[in-house]
């Protein structure tokens, strides 16, 4: 973990399941669908750590700084919305790792923000 946070992008990322897609559209703040986008993100990157066996060490901490774009992609027949975000985080992430469904896919895709 780093004591600065570590400047990333995040390419393609299908964020929401059909239980989160409700909850983010129900809301009309936009602050509170940014909180949720950040909760979801920290559990991506928790099951990425338990994926490669990461223990990691302490809190993540982790922050959306910009909501870019928002595609509508095809995913296994369905049209989903695919997130392009800028975000910051205390943790370490290699370039080019995949977050979220549809990683394996190409969905996604992380990478150092400079």
């Amino acid at each position: 973990l780093f004591e600065r946070p570590q400047r990333y992008r995040l390419h393609n990322w299908l964020a929401l399941n059909s239980d989160n897609h409700k909850e983010y559209h129900s809301t009309v703040s936009i602050a509170k669908q940014m909180q949720l986008l950040e909760r979801i993100l920290t559990n991506h990157i928790l099951r990425f750590a338990e994926g490669i066996e990461w223990a990691v060490p302490s809190q993540i901490e982790l922050a959306v700084s910009d909501l870019l774009k928002v595609n509508r992609v095809s995913f296994k027949g369905l049209k989903k919305e695919a997130f392009n975000i800028d975000f910051e985080s205390n943790v370490f992430l290699p370039d080019f790792i995949g977050l979220g469904q549809g990683s394996t896919l190409g969905f996604g895709v992380v990478k150092h923000y400079r």
